[in-house]
């Protein structure tokens, strides 16, 4: 499916959903941090500010800061109208949309531009349409490839500078540095856990504690290039820990899973494999936290589904679709996780991560 291809699928899908949710227009919003929404509508995102895209039955009409419409295919049909700075968007939302009836909202609005429809009956179409983010083209595919690809370097390069005395702080200072060497920032604040603090858990900022042989690092990074976004987590180790070998198995376990997967497999199948490969492993499979076992990726952090909750169990993995999976488990008191991305292909599955 080429851009241009997606792009009027996509149109179309918002379009139905204006008669299927009997709406008169739908209001979709992106900035520079969530670029999601319009990204996947447009192909492109904000450079800076806000970007709106008010799609009704006739019309598509971008407000835009700085965007960069020049950059969209010449098929791409929209009425463009400049906006000088955010703070004007209440005032022209109200002057363009503040009559309509019932408008279907996607991506995250600011509060003040939502004041400025409180005449209006506002419908969050993200919970009608869960889905809507779930399949990416072909070439959005690529970009996250080479983004997942990336992230993994950047991790590696962070292994080779891991050592006794050196602090978390440090850490997170070299893999900034390796971000922005690939043209990319973090999608989400790193999250860096070392120490006795993985005890309590796999989220954290890094600190100033100094690392000490036998300490276990969880690390969790995120970057956001092109309006696109990967996710990822390694477990590294200074000198000898008990906890190597336990993550060693942890990591076979969940390589051994992604294996067995194909097109077709619903959601709860993927619990039920990493409860049989973690246990077959001698770990701890009763401690798997299954509502935070992975989630859709791509335009946003955390997409639909959410691996796995009653309402996304049945869900099939299809192609088209990027994921993460993410396994924790407690082993010995201490907290251990390993993500990592996959899309889904007719042909199988690709691990990116």
């Amino acid at each position: 499916m080429s851009d241009l291809t997606g792009y009027h699928h996509r149109l179309s899908l918002l379009r139905s959903a204006l008669l299927v949710h009997n709406l008169d227009t739908i209001l979709i919003y992106g900035d520079r941090k969530s670029p999601g929404f319009i990204r996947w509508l447009l192909g492109v995102p904000s450079r800076s500010g806000g970007t709106y895209v008010a799609c009704s039955r006739e019309t598509c009409v971008i407000f835009e800061i700085a965007y960069r419409t020049a950059d969209l295919p010449a098929d791409i049909a929209l009425d463009v109208i400049q906006v000088g700075d955010e703070d004007l968007y209440p005032e022209i939302l109200q002057a363009r949309l503040g009559s309509t009836k019932r408008i279907g909202l996607l991506g995250p609005l600011p509060a003040s531009h939502i004041i400025a429809l409180q005449n209006t009956e506002l419908i969050d179409l993200s919970k009608l349409m869960p889905e809507v983010l779930t399949t990416k083209t072909e070439h959005e595919i690529d970009a996250l490839r080479a983004l997942a690809a990336d992230t993994s370097a950047s991790l590696k390069d962070l292994s080779k500078h891991i050592t006794c005395g050196c602090s978390e702080e440090q850490l997170a200072r070299r893999l900034l540095h390796s971000v922005v060497d690939c043209g990319a920032t973090l999608a989400f604040p790193l999250s860096l856990v070392s120490g006795g603090r993985l005890k309590r858990s796999t989220v954290g900022n890094p600190t100033d504690r100094i690392l000490r042989s036998g300490y276990a690092i969880l690390v969790d990074c995120g970057l956001l290039r092109d309006g696109l976004i990967s996710d990822c987590t390694r477990m590294f180790f200074v000198g000898d820990s008990p906890l190597a070998q336990h993550y060693d198995a942890l990591y076979t376990a969940h390589k051994n899973v992604m294996a067995e997967l194909t097109p077709g497999v619903v959601l709860q199948t993927i619990v039920d494999l990493y409860h049989h490969h973690l246990n077959l492993a001698g770990l701890p499979d009763s401690t798997l936290e299954e509502l935070d076992l992975g989630h859709g990726i791509g335009f946003e952090l955390h997409e639909y589904p959410m691996l796995v909750r009653p309402s996304t169990k049945n869900v099939m993995l299809t192609p088209g679709m990027l994921l993460t999976l993410e396994p924790e488990i407690t082993v010995a008191g201490f907290k251990l996780r390993v993500e990592d991305m996959l899309a889904v292909h007719a042909t199988g599955l690709e691990v990116l991560t």
